[in-house]
């Protein structure tokens, strides 16, 4: 199964056009860690992290940070990184795709990192972890 990287729809691997947007795809990128012949690749995903309290000790995680993340077998590192976003009462301290400011982060972020030369990658299992990859000489010091 691969996705559209403009619309995110889940699309059979060997789908030529997205059926919900119609933009032609390519060949499904390879799974994380894993490069073309001859390619090096970085690979990332977004995933989200309580990040503090926001009025009581009771109620940990009341922020939600949405983090690029890289891991290799030698690291992991953080790429890039939303701002601290609120939580809601009813999320439940968890990021909520029903959230519009959750939403918004998980946007930006992913944009921010289409200007670094990240492209999208596919997704992992929850609505906002989103992976990506790069070329190793697109890789900025």
């Amino acid at each position: 199964m691969k996705y559209c990287p403009e619309c995110g729809a889940a699309l059979p691997g060997d789908a030529k056009f997205c059926s919900r947007c119609g933009k032609p795809q390519q060949a499904p990128p390879p799974e994380a860690g894993q490069a073309p012949a001859g390619e090096q690749w970085e690979t990332c995903e977004i995933v989200a992290v309580a990040a503090g309290e926001k009025w009581s000790p009771v109620f940990p995680g009341d922020y939600i940070i949405f983090r690029a993340q890289a891991e290799t077998a030698e690291e992991s590192r953080t790429v890039r990184e939303s701002e601290r976003v609120a939580a809601g009462l009813g999320d439940y301290y968890q990021a909520n795709k029903g959230n519009k400011r959750h939403a918004a982060a998980v946007a930006a972020l992913a944009a921010a990192l289409a200007g670094d030369g990240w492209d999208r990658a596919g997704r992992g299992d929850a609505w906002y972890s989103l992976r990506f990859r790069r070329r190793q000489s697109q890789v900025r010091p």
